[in-house]
């Protein structure tokens, strides 16, 4: 097979022209790949056409989940997953956020759109929401609510505990709930020991995006200071 050489940075003439492999280095398909472990091991994922796609499905294959980038009818580029009755799109997502950070965004989509496919509403316990997408890199914890919101304990971390508040509630008693398309920020904080040193914060509502974005953010943000 012939190699070709690399394609040079051709300032004279305007042109960028970088090396094959050097502008995006991972695909649409690597990122379906990616996600599939974070939802359970009986999770995989099949490569479309020259890796510009991907779908995740579960073993039975009963619910495909397919991950590309654009909408043919109106050239969207942001990507999007589809199921098979809904679309969901990441307006913030982009290569420079890196695999895991894109891998995690899909992953958290996935599991809002399984919920709303098998649920009677779209509401969405952040609680249960933050422990499942924690245990998808292997920290286990446990859910406190209070009144104003929502702390995460990590077992196995010295008791760290990660605090989110600024979260629409339902009612007095019945925790805190998400709706997938429209929640208000999220200020977080992850704290350590009885004296609850701060070892993160965010800026006051700092996660105020899209919903699987910003879990996206906090996993990036808590994952370095916790081990599984």
């Amino acid at each position: 097979m012939t190699t070709l050489p690399p394609l040079p940075h051709d300032v004279p003439h305007g042109r960028y022209a970088p090396a094959p492999g050097t502008e995006y280095q991972f695909s649409i398909s690597d990122i379906a790949r990616a996600a599939a472990p974070l939802l359970g091991n009986d999770w995989l994922a099949d490569a479309g056409p020259w890796g510009t796609s991907g779908t995740v499905m579960p073993s039975d294959k009963e619910d495909l989940y397919y991950v590309s980038v654009g909408d043919v009818g109106d050239m969207d580029e942001d990507l999007g997953i589809w199921g098979h009755d809904s679309t969901r799109f990441l307006p913030r997502a982009a290569p420079s956020h890196g695999l895991g950070w894109l891998a995690d965004a899909v992953a958290v989509t996935v599991r809002l759109m399984r919920h709303n496919d098998y649920q009677d509403d779209d509401s969405w316990d952040v609680g249960r929401h933050l422990v499942t997408a924690l245990a998808a890199h292997g920290r286990a914890s446990v859910v406190n609510f209070h009144a104003d919101s929502t702390a995460v304990t990590l077992t196995g971390n010295n008791a760290m505990t990660l605090t989110i508040s600024g979260i629409d509630r339902t009612g007095a008693d019945t925790g805190v709930t998400y709706t997938p398309d429209s929640h208000e920020g999220w200020t977080a904080a992850l704290r350590f020991g009885a004296a609850e040193t701060t070892l993160y914060r965010t800026a006051l509502n700092a996660y105020d995006l899209e919903f699987a974005e910003d879990t996206a953010d906090l996993l990036r943000a808590v994952l370095p200071y916790t081990t599984a």
